[in-house]
Protein backbone atom coordinates (compact mmCIF):
# COMPACT_ATOMS: atom_id res chain seq x y z
CA UNK A 1 0.00 0.00 0.00
CA UNK A 2 1.33 3.67 -0.91
CA UNK A 3 0.72 6.02 1.84
CA UNK A 4 -0.45 9.36 0.44
CA UNK A 5 0.50 12.60 2.39
CA UNK A 6 -0.90 16.37 2.31
CA UNK A 7 -1.69 19.17 3.87
CA UNK A 8 -4.00 21.18 2.54
CA UNK A 9 -6.30 24.65 3.48
CA UNK A 10 -9.77 24.79 3.02
CA UNK A 11 -10.77 27.83 2.11
CA UNK A 12 -14.99 27.89 3.04
CA UNK A 13 -16.78 31.75 1.88
CA UNK A 14 -20.24 31.95 3.43
CA UNK A 15 -22.48 34.59 2.21
CA UNK A 16 -25.70 35.42 3.77
CA UNK A 17 -28.10 37.00 1.40
CA UNK A 18 -31.68 39.13 2.18
CA UNK A 19 -33.18 41.57 0.07
CA UNK A 20 -31.67 40.78 -3.23
CA UNK A 21 -28.22 42.45 -1.96
CA UNK A 22 -25.43 40.68 -0.50
CA UNK A 23 -25.71 41.81 3.39
CA UNK A 24 -22.47 40.04 4.71
CA UNK A 25 -19.53 38.35 3.33
CA UNK A 26 -17.31 36.14 5.59
CA UNK A 27 -14.50 34.05 4.96
CA UNK A 28 -12.92 31.89 7.14
CA UNK A 29 -10.15 29.91 6.62
CA UNK A 30 -9.64 26.42 7.93
CA UNK A 31 -5.84 24.43 7.93
CA UNK A 32 -6.03 21.29 8.35
CA UNK A 33 -3.03 19.25 9.03
CA UNK A 34 -3.62 15.22 7.47
CA UNK A 35 -1.56 12.40 8.49
CA UNK A 36 -0.36 9.70 6.38
CA UNK A 37 -3.09 7.69 6.52
CA UNK A 38 -5.21 10.36 4.89
CA UNK A 39 -7.45 11.58 8.46
CA UNK A 40 -7.08 14.53 9.64
CA UNK A 41 -4.87 15.36 12.58
CA UNK A 42 -5.90 18.74 13.45
CA UNK A 43 -7.24 21.78 12.30
CA UNK A 44 -7.43 25.42 13.10
CA UNK A 45 -8.24 28.89 12.08
CA UNK A 46 -5.06 30.37 13.05
CA UNK A 47 -3.72 31.98 9.98
CA UNK A 48 -0.22 30.34 9.53
CA UNK A 49 0.79 26.92 9.28
CA UNK A 50 3.33 27.42 12.09
CA UNK A 51 0.84 28.69 14.52
CA UNK A 52 -1.34 25.86 13.56
CA UNK A 53 1.17 23.68 14.69
CA UNK A 54 2.12 25.35 17.98
CA UNK A 55 -1.00 25.33 18.89
CA UNK A 56 -1.55 21.50 18.25
CA UNK A 57 1.79 20.85 19.94
CA UNK A 58 0.41 23.06 23.07
CA UNK A 59 -3.02 21.17 23.39
CA UNK A 60 -0.66 17.82 23.70
CA UNK A 61 -2.07 17.11 20.21
CA UNK A 62 -1.34 14.08 18.36
CA UNK A 63 0.17 14.59 14.92
CA UNK A 64 1.82 11.29 14.63
CA UNK A 65 2.29 10.55 10.82
CA UNK A 66 1.35 14.34 10.15
CA UNK A 67 2.68 15.76 6.43
CA UNK A 68 4.78 19.37 6.93
CA UNK A 69 7.09 18.83 4.46
CA UNK A 70 8.28 22.32 3.14
CA UNK A 71 6.89 24.02 6.30
CA UNK A 72 7.98 27.17 7.79
CA UNK A 73 8.63 26.65 10.92
CA UNK A 74 11.23 28.44 12.13
CA UNK A 75 10.91 29.59 15.61
CA UNK A 76 8.06 27.29 16.19
CA UNK A 77 7.43 26.06 20.21
CA UNK A 78 7.07 22.48 19.73
CA UNK A 79 8.46 21.27 22.92
CA UNK A 80 6.45 17.75 23.70
CA UNK A 81 4.93 17.87 20.47
CA UNK A 82 4.12 14.18 19.42
CA UNK A 83 5.62 14.55 15.62
CA UNK A 84 5.96 10.22 15.73
CA UNK A 85 6.95 8.98 11.78
CA UNK A 86 5.80 13.02 10.69
CA UNK A 87 6.76 13.65 7.36
CA UNK A 88 8.82 17.07 7.68
CA UNK A 89 10.43 16.64 4.51
CA UNK A 90 12.67 20.12 4.16
CA UNK A 91 10.84 21.76 6.70
CA UNK A 92 12.05 25.15 8.09
CA UNK A 93 12.99 24.45 11.47
CA UNK A 94 15.27 26.93 12.13
CA UNK A 95 15.70 27.98 15.93
CA UNK A 96 12.71 25.88 16.88
CA UNK A 97 11.93 24.48 20.12
CA UNK A 98 11.54 20.63 19.67
CA UNK A 99 12.42 20.09 23.70
CA UNK A 100 11.79 16.66 24.07
CA UNK A 101 9.91 15.99 20.56
CA UNK A 102 8.90 12.53 20.23
CA UNK A 103 10.20 12.57 16.11
CA UNK A 104 10.65 8.53 16.39
CA UNK A 105 11.12 7.40 12.72
CA UNK A 106 9.80 10.63 11.30
CA UNK A 107 11.36 12.24 7.82
CA UNK A 108 13.68 15.29 7.94
CA UNK A 109 15.19 14.54 5.05
CA UNK A 110 17.36 18.05 3.97
CA UNK A 111 15.62 19.64 6.94
CA UNK A 112 16.97 23.72 8.32
CA UNK A 113 17.25 22.71 11.75
CA UNK A 114 20.22 25.62 12.57
CA UNK A 115 20.51 26.10 16.22
CA UNK A 116 17.13 23.96 17.01
CA UNK A 117 16.78 22.60 20.36
CA UNK A 118 16.29 19.11 20.47
CA UNK A 119 17.50 18.07 23.60
CA UNK A 120 16.01 15.10 24.84
CA UNK A 121 14.03 14.61 21.48
CA UNK A 122 13.12 10.95 20.30
CA UNK A 123 14.83 10.49 16.86
CA UNK A 124 15.57 6.65 17.27
CA UNK A 125 15.28 5.69 13.29
CA UNK A 126 14.46 9.14 11.85
CA UNK A 127 15.78 10.16 8.60
CA UNK A 128 18.09 13.65 8.42
CA UNK A 129 20.56 12.91 6.22
CA UNK A 130 21.53 16.05 4.59
CA UNK A 131 19.57 17.82 7.41
CA UNK A 132 21.32 21.08 8.86
CA UNK A 133 22.00 20.51 12.36
CA UNK A 134 24.98 23.14 12.78
CA UNK A 135 24.94 24.56 16.06
CA UNK A 136 21.66 22.38 17.49
CA UNK A 137 21.26 21.33 20.76
CA UNK A 138 20.95 17.42 20.78
CA UNK A 139 21.88 17.13 24.34
CA UNK A 140 20.75 13.60 25.83
CA UNK A 141 18.80 12.92 22.73
CA UNK A 142 17.93 9.52 21.61
CA UNK A 143 19.14 9.28 17.92
CA UNK A 144 19.90 5.24 17.90
CA UNK A 145 19.34 3.82 14.18
CA UNK A 146 18.81 7.16 12.88
CA UNK A 147 20.16 8.20 9.64
CA UNK A 148 22.73 11.42 9.62
CA UNK A 149 24.59 10.84 6.95
CA UNK A 150 26.10 14.27 5.10
CA UNK A 151 23.89 15.97 7.87
CA UNK A 152 25.52 19.47 9.11
CA UNK A 153 26.30 18.42 12.71
CA UNK A 154 29.19 21.49 13.26
CA UNK A 155 28.85 23.14 16.34
CA UNK A 156 26.24 20.64 18.00
CA UNK A 157 25.73 19.73 21.43
CA UNK A 158 25.11 15.95 21.29
CA UNK A 159 26.64 15.25 24.88
CA UNK A 160 24.84 12.37 26.25
CA UNK A 161 23.08 11.68 23.31
CA UNK A 162 22.58 7.90 21.97
CA UNK A 163 23.79 7.31 18.72
CA UNK A 164 24.43 4.01 18.82
CA UNK A 165 23.72 2.39 15.29
CA UNK A 166 23.32 5.83 13.77
CA UNK A 167 24.67 6.24 10.25
CA UNK A 168 26.87 9.43 9.89
CA UNK A 169 28.64 8.83 6.96
CA UNK A 170 30.26 11.84 5.07
CA UNK A 171 28.76 13.91 8.61
CA UNK A 172 30.30 17.29 9.50
CA UNK A 173 31.01 16.95 12.85
CA UNK A 174 33.77 19.52 13.54
CA UNK A 175 33.55 21.10 17.01
CA UNK A 176 30.91 19.24 18.22
CA UNK A 177 30.64 18.48 21.67
CA UNK A 178 29.95 14.38 21.87
CA UNK A 179 31.02 14.31 25.57
CA UNK A 180 29.37 10.98 27.43
CA UNK A 181 27.90 10.05 23.82
CA UNK A 182 27.06 6.67 22.68
CA UNK A 183 28.69 6.01 19.31
CA UNK A 184 28.75 2.09 19.79
CA UNK A 185 28.30 0.77 16.47
CA UNK A 186 27.88 4.43 15.11
CA UNK A 187 28.64 4.13 11.16
CA UNK A 188 30.89 7.29 10.95
CA UNK A 189 32.56 6.38 7.67
CA UNK A 190 34.51 10.04 6.01
CA UNK A 191 32.85 11.67 8.74
CA UNK A 192 34.52 14.96 10.23
CA UNK A 193 35.25 14.73 13.24
CA UNK A 194 38.24 17.81 13.83
CA UNK A 195 38.20 19.20 17.29
CA UNK A 196 34.49 17.50 18.63
CA UNK A 197 34.80 16.72 22.41
CA UNK A 198 35.33 13.14 23.01
CA UNK A 199 35.47 13.16 26.53
CA UNK A 200 33.70 10.12 28.07
CA UNK A 201 32.59 8.89 24.70
CA UNK A 202 31.57 5.56 24.08
CA UNK A 203 33.61 4.71 21.16
CA UNK A 204 33.11 2.52 18.04
CA UNK A 205 36.54 0.99 18.05
CA UNK A 206 35.57 0.12 14.36
CA UNK A 207 35.50 3.40 13.02
CA UNK A 208 38.78 5.11 11.53
CA UNK A 209 37.79 8.29 11.96
CA UNK A 210 37.32 8.41 15.51
CA UNK A 211 40.52 6.60 16.41
CA UNK A 212 42.60 8.77 14.07
CA UNK A 213 40.97 12.32 15.15
CA UNK A 214 41.57 11.12 19.19
CA UNK A 215 45.00 10.63 18.01
CA UNK A 216 45.46 13.50 16.10
CA UNK A 217 44.35 15.61 19.44
CA UNK A 218 46.77 13.96 21.02
CA UNK A 219 49.54 14.24 18.95
CA UNK A 220 50.18 17.91 18.69
CA UNK A 221 53.13 19.17 16.67
CA UNK A 222 55.48 15.87 16.92
CA UNK A 223 55.21 14.80 13.21
CA UNK A 224 56.24 10.98 13.97
CA UNK A 225 52.71 10.59 16.09
CA UNK A 226 51.25 12.53 12.97
CA UNK A 227 52.09 9.77 10.96
CA UNK A 228 50.08 7.59 12.71
CA UNK A 229 47.62 9.59 12.65
CA UNK A 230 47.60 9.44 8.85
CA UNK A 231 47.90 5.83 8.22
CA UNK A 232 44.96 5.06 10.80
CA UNK A 233 43.12 7.86 8.51
CA UNK A 234 43.99 6.58 5.33
CA UNK A 235 44.56 2.66 5.85
CA UNK A 236 40.45 1.93 5.86
CA UNK A 237 40.70 -1.31 4.94
CA UNK A 238 43.39 -2.52 7.67
CA UNK A 239 41.75 -3.78 10.76
CA UNK A 240 43.46 -3.90 14.40
CA UNK A 241 44.89 -6.95 13.77
CA UNK A 242 47.25 -5.11 11.03
CA UNK A 243 47.89 -2.14 13.26
CA UNK A 244 48.37 -4.45 16.72
CA UNK A 245 51.11 -5.96 14.13
CA UNK A 246 53.21 -2.73 13.22
CA UNK A 247 56.76 -1.82 15.36
CA UNK A 248 56.60 2.02 15.24
CA UNK A 249 58.14 4.32 18.24
CA UNK A 250 54.82 5.90 18.96
CA UNK A 251 53.28 2.57 19.31
CA UNK A 252 53.10 2.61 23.30
CA UNK A 253 51.61 6.11 22.73
CA UNK A 254 48.86 5.38 20.57
CA UNK A 255 48.04 2.23 22.72
CA UNK A 256 48.42 4.50 25.72
CA UNK A 257 46.12 7.51 24.11
CA UNK A 258 42.98 5.08 23.11
CA UNK A 259 43.27 3.27 26.81
CA UNK A 260 41.72 6.09 27.71
CA UNK A 261 38.75 6.01 26.15
CA UNK A 262 38.24 2.22 26.82
CA UNK A 263 34.89 1.80 28.98
CA UNK A 264 33.38 -1.97 29.95
CA UNK A 265 31.45 -3.89 27.25
CA UNK A 266 32.37 -1.67 24.79
CA UNK A 267 34.54 -3.69 22.39
CA UNK A 268 37.82 -2.53 22.54
CA UNK A 269 40.32 -4.24 20.99
CA UNK A 270 42.38 -7.29 22.88
CA UNK A 271 45.36 -4.68 22.62
CA UNK A 272 43.74 -1.68 24.72
CA UNK A 273 41.92 -4.06 27.02
CA UNK A 274 45.05 -6.00 28.03
CA UNK A 275 46.03 -2.59 28.74
CA UNK A 276 43.53 -1.58 31.04
CA UNK A 277 43.89 -4.90 32.83
CA UNK A 278 47.92 -3.88 33.24
CA UNK A 279 47.32 -0.66 34.29
CA UNK A 280 44.88 -1.76 36.88
CA UNK A 281 46.78 -4.07 37.93
CA UNK A 282 49.83 -1.52 38.90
Amino acid sequence: MVAVFFTYVFLVARMDVGGGSFNNFLRVIMIKISSRFGRATYESEKPTLREVVEEAASNGANLSGANLSWAKLSGANLSWANLYGANLFRANLYGANLFRADLYGANLYGAKLFRANLSGAKLSGADLSGANLSGANLSRANLSRANLSDADLSGANLSDADLSGANLSDADLSDADLSRANLFRANLFKANLSDANLSGARINWNSHAIIAELLRQAAGDSVSRRMVVGLVAVSIDWCWSQFSAIEHDERAWAIATLTRYVQPGDGAPDILTANVKREESC
